[in-house]
């Protein structure tokens, strides 16, 4: 069994990383820093009492989310989540989304087909994406890696405007990488905006290939995918 903390967390943890001379205290205001393992996390093996270094894909010390299935009674919060999300892309010139899609109505059938999920900051949700197999005819079109079923599709991956540019969305990616390697998961695919070069940016750093493009209504899309097993 192997407990992974941020170091910053408990006290036993911080002064472990001191006498290893990965911590040190920054200036007042500065936050603190960990010498040369920066975006990583200390795994504490219980079984055999072992300690390593693990790298966390490039997540920093801050906002942390608690991911769980959403409800229908949060039907509201969500989609208002995602019309802010659209008002923002809209406003940067990334014509993704609109009126037509996604719709209240398509996060209702997620949440009753038992596929999706929010990752909840506080009291607030700040993240939400769907899980499953389905994919559009076009995904036929991609030089995939795995040519089995063993694979899961992310589709609406949303951050709310409020939350953006702290990490989220690859906490998000790190937790859905995680959680379906547990599961036995092979890969994982999902489709990206040409013109969103946020997400792509996103995309291309955690380690997804472009397979393949499909052509909708909004325009090009890549195909991407990432082998995690």
């Amino acid at each position: 069994m192997e407990l992974a903390v941020f170091l910053i967390t408990c006290q036993w943890d911080l002064e472990k990383s001191r006498a290893a001379g990965l911590y040190k205290a920054a200036a007042p205001g500065q936050g603190n820093q960990f010498t040369g393992y920066q975006n990583r996390i200390l795994c504490y093996n219980v079984k055999n009492t072992s300690l390593k270094i693990q790298d966390t894909g490039g997540l920093t010390m801050g906002e942390t989310l608690l991911f769980r299935k959403g409800t229908k009674e949060e039907i509201p919060e969500i989609y208002e989540l995602f019309l802010r999300g659209i008002e923002e892309m809209t406003a940067n010139g990334i014509p993704q989304w609109d009126e037509v899609y996604p719709t209240k109505r398509d996060l209702e059938l997620d949440i009753e087909m038992d596929e999706l999920y929010i990752g909840v900051s506080g009291k607030e949700i700040a993240v939400v994406y769907v899980l499953n197999k389905e994919c559009d005819e076009q995904y036929s079109g991609g030089k995939w890696t795995l040519d089995t079923d063993n694979f899961m599709v992310i589709h609406r991956l949303c951050v709310h405007p409020k939350f953006q540019n702290k990490g989220l969305g690859r906490q998000t990616l790190m937790h859905i990488e995680n959680t379906l390697k547990q599961e036995g998961i092979s890969s994982i695919r999902l489709d990206a905006f040409t013109r969103n070069p946020y997400a792509l940016k996103m995309y291309d750093s955690f380690g997804y290939a472009v397979v393949g493009e499909a052509n909708w209504r909004k325009g090009k899309f890549f195909l991407m995918e990432k082998m995690i097993s």
